[in-house]
């Protein structure tokens, strides 16, 4: 693999699923990617949504007519509203992405 380049496991990139597919060498759209992940779930906080399974295959990545990377944040299925100071006392979401 050349150096600095970057696997993205079992994402959706562009409409296909895809183990094979390589973003750019500077980190500049990994950047993007990421801050739109963040702006997301900004949104859906101030919403009081919390997701509860935030992982890799949740995060759907398009590129655009102008070629620029737009992600969609997926499958609200263990997602929940909440309140402040409201205590969660359900674990969800995949073991393997799971905090110890």
């Amino acid at each position: 693999m050349q150096s600095g380049i970057k696997k993205i496991p079992k994402t959706i990139l562009d409409g296909r699923y895809t183990e094979r597919k390589t973003l750019g060498t500077g980190g500049f759209k990994e950047k993007i990617i990421f801050q739109q992940l963040i702006c997301g779930l900004h949104i859906l906080h101030q919403e009081n949504i919390c997701h509860r399974d935030i992982k890799a295959e949740n995060i759907l990545i398009s590129v655009l007519p102008d070629s620029s990377l737009c992600i969609k944040i997926c499958d609200y299925g263990f997602s929940r509203n909440f309140n402040d100071g409201d205590l969660f006392r359900t674990s969800c979401g995949t073991p393997n992405y799971a905090s110890p």
